[in-house]
Parts: structure tokens; C-alpha cells; sequence
């Protein structure tokens, strides 16, 4: 069996050895992402999935869009050889064995992961949004969509700010990589300035040190009209007269 592989962080692709395949019913996406954020073990029953997805359908109407849509994603799976999502009369569910790749799961699996290099993978697994690319799905749906996404992205954000220290167990350069995917999850996230500020620092790069340092500011100001921090100050004030005694 070829492996198989299913994205909805960034953008929403099921590849198969490597090849993005055509016609994946949007349904895959927002149920397998349903089922991996919010499902009681990567289940849930047939009514509240028909709820969620159709919530101004009457019962009988809903029940019968969710049917419908089971029958093209089975379909699209049996056409391929890959089983992602599975069900029965009650109930709608994540397959077991997980033979399939899933990027979602496998970014619950690091943030779950104590080790210092899974916060690194974070920057590679976490390409985005979840179902960035999908249209707009009904306010039920979107609702769920936009605290789920903002509760994910937070986690991420905390635990690539934990290992910005430098007792993190990473490497300087690995420190980098994550501040600067902290920096795209959180533009306002003064920790990852200073992380990044001192490596430049360190290699005496004295004009990245103010490009950060007025990047900083002006991020600061457009979002939450506050100026950096007192500590980013020093911070900044410090590394610059650090490089200055060295080329005294």
C-alpha cells in the first residue's frame, strides 16, 4: 500500500507517494479536523456532526447531507486505497490503526512531547491555519473554527516560547528557527525579538539589532499601541553597548 497523507495546516492536500490528489471532498477536511481537535477519542456521534456542519437543516435534512457526504469521502478513500475517516450507524471516527499520515495529529503529538527538538518540529509541522483554504462553511462550523484555530495556535506560540531559553536545550541557530516561527504566530512577541536581536548580536550584525529593535516598536504600536517593554529596552541598549566596547 502506497503511503498517504493528509494536510489541512496552511492548506488542505491528501498526496499519495508524494502526489497531491485531485477531488478530495472538502468534508474529509472538516470532519477529520472536527473529530482531531474536539472529538472524545477522534469520535463523535452522526447528530452532532450533522449539526455542526448543516445547523439551519432540520434533523431528518441534516442527517441526510452527513450520509451524503460519508459516501463521497469513503468513496474518495476506496478510490485511493487509504482510510483516513470511518463509521457506523451512531457514530463517525478517526481509523484506529492511523496507517495514515495526518498533520494535525502528528502537531498534537509534538505538543504533547516534553522533548526540547519537539518544539523545533512545531516550525515545520504548523504551515499555517487549519483549513485556511476551504470557504466559509456556515456560522456553527466557523465559530468552532475560530476558537479551535486560536487555541491551537496559542499552544504553539507557548511552547515555542519555552524553548527560546537558552537552558531550552536547543542550539543558538535552533533558538533562532523558532523565534522567528514565534514571530509569525505572535508579530508581537518581544521574547523572540530579543532572542533574535542577541544573535545578531553575536556575529556583530549591529543594523539587523535596529531593524529588530524598530520592527518591534512599530508592531507594538500598530496592534496594541504600546511602546516595547523596559527589559526589550535594556535589552537592546545593552547589545548595542556590548558591540560598541568591542570596537572601541
Amino acid at each position: 500500500m502506497r503511503p498517504a497523507s493528509i494536510s489541512i495546516l496552511g492548506s488542505c492536500s491528501v498526496s499519495v507517494a508524494g502526489e497531491i490528489l485531485p477531488g478530495a471532498p472538502s468534508s474529509l477536511f472538516r470532519i477529520a479536523a472536527f473529530l482531531a481537535l474536539s472529538g472524545h477519542s477522534f469520535s463523535a456521534s452522526r447528530q452532532r456532526l450533522g449539526a455542526l456542519l448543516w445547523p439551519d437543516s432540520v434533523a431528518a435534512k441534516s442527517a441526510g447531507n452527513l450520509r451524503q457526504a460519508l459516501s463521497r469521502i469513503r468513496h474518495f478513500q476506496a478510490d485511493h486505497n487509504f482510510t483516513l475517516l470511518d463509521g457506523n450507524a451512531v457514530a463517525v471516527f478517526i481509523d484506529a490503526s492511523r496507517s495514515v499520515q495526518f498533520d494535525v495529529l502528528v502537531l498534537l503529538d509534538r505538543l504533547s512531547d516534553p522533548a526540547p527538538r519537539a518544539a523545533l518540529d512545531l516550525c515545520t509541522i504548523y504551515a499555517g491555519e487549519f483549513l485556511a483554504d476551504l470557504p466559509y462553511s456556515g456560522s456553527e462550523f466557523e465559530d468552532w473554527l475560530a476558537l479551535q484555530r486560536a487555541q491551537l495556535r496559542d499552544r504553539c506560540a507557548d511552547r515555542l516560547s519555552a524553548a527560546l531559553a537558552e537552558t531550552s536545550g536547543l542550539s543558538d541557530t535552533e533558538r533562532v528557527t523558532c523565534a522567528q516561527k514565534l514571530l509569525e504566530l505572535d508579530p508581537c512577541n518581544e521574547e523572540a525579538y530579543c532572542c533574535l536581536m542577541l544573535y545578531a548580536a553575536e556575529h556583530g550584525h549591529r543594523s539587523r539589532i535596529h531593524a529588530l529593535f524598530d520592527s518591534c516598536q512599530r508592531q507594538l504600536m500598530r496592534e496594541l499601541g504600546v511602546r516595547p517593554s523596559a527589559r526589550t529596552v535594556h535589552a537592546f541598549q545593552d547589545l548595542l553597548d556590548r558591540l560598541n566596547a568591542m570596537t572601541a
